[in-house]
């Protein structure tokens, strides 16, 4: 049982103190699923399933060259929609960086990144939907991976 203190079961929020995987770039990417009341073994499932994709998210993710020119960085808040085989079926910006080559990327990211793997048999609904923050974060005389 979670206690007090713990955040929601359906959020997953990555640690602070992890080690970086790219010193050109930090990304503090989490997922909420929007709909659905998970149990609590449903929301295990959920939660290790986020994680995996989360991993995987970050290793395709890429500083765009334009961006890193400008020196760009920001937060883009991507919805996107899965089917119960992993299929995206909708991805777009909620809440733009202010970025047009960060936002690009962010989208770019979530298709390039399906299909996913299904999601766990217990996780209610035929399609789920989550909202990520994906952040774009140079670091000071680094060089950024090019597209």
């Amino acid at each position: 049982a979670a206690s007090a203190a713990s955040p929601p079961p359906s959020e997953f929020a990555p640690s602070s103190s992890a080690p970086r995987t790219d010193a050109t770039r930090t990304a503090a990417i989490t997922a909420a699923p929007a709909s659905g009341d998970p149990n609590a073994r449903s929301s295990a499932a959920l939660d290790a399933w986020t994680l995996g994709l989360l991993r995987i998210l970050e290793r395709q993710k890429r500083y765009p060259q334009a961006a890193v020119a400008r020196r760009e960085e920001g937060t883009v808040r991507v919805v996107f929609v899965i089917d119960r085989q992993g299929g995206l079926i909708d991805v777009r910006v909620r809440e733009s960086s202010g970025s047009a080559a960060l936002d690009a990327e962010a989208l770019a990211l979530i298709r390039r990144t399906a299909p996913f793997s299904p999601p766990p048999a217990d996780i209610p609904g035929r399609e789920l939907q989550f909202t990520f923050p994906i952040d774009f974060v140079l670091a000071d005389g680094a060089r950024a991976r090019r597209r």
